[in-house]
């Protein structure tokens, strides 16, 4: 989701004049979240053999099935809090990683 949400901020801040300085760093966020992404899904499968399945929602909780055999719900606070948590990790925290800026053309 952390993803999702750094890509609609990179599109509101294209609308913006000084919104340039703002993509590269969401460009690396959003590169740097999906690489850590596959590499979890890969131990999952590979190392802890687990699968995990979204199943839609249910009584405003959005669910997902592990192994088939248990249910984990989340209701939309937890996954905004969730969510939001991580987004500070990749920002503020260990997850930070520093990245070279690129060269834009700032539009008039």
């Amino acid at each position: 989701m952390a993803i999702k949400v750094f890509e609609q901020d990179k599109k509101e801040f294209q609308k913006f004049k000084i919104g340039i300085l703002y993509l590269d760093l969401h460009d690396n966020l959003i590169e740097q979240l999906k690489n850590d992404f596959l590499e979890l899904k890969m131990k999952m499968y590979s190392q802890h053999h687990l699968d995990v399945k979204y199943m839609g929602k249910h009584d405003n909780k959005e669910r997902y099935s592990i192994n088939n055999t248990e249910i984990v719900e989340y209701t939309p606070a937890e996954l905004k809090e969730l969510t939001s948590s991580m987004m500070e990790e990749y920002i503020y925290k260990d997850k930070t990683r520093i990245f070279k800026r690129k060269e834009r053309v700032y539009p008039n």
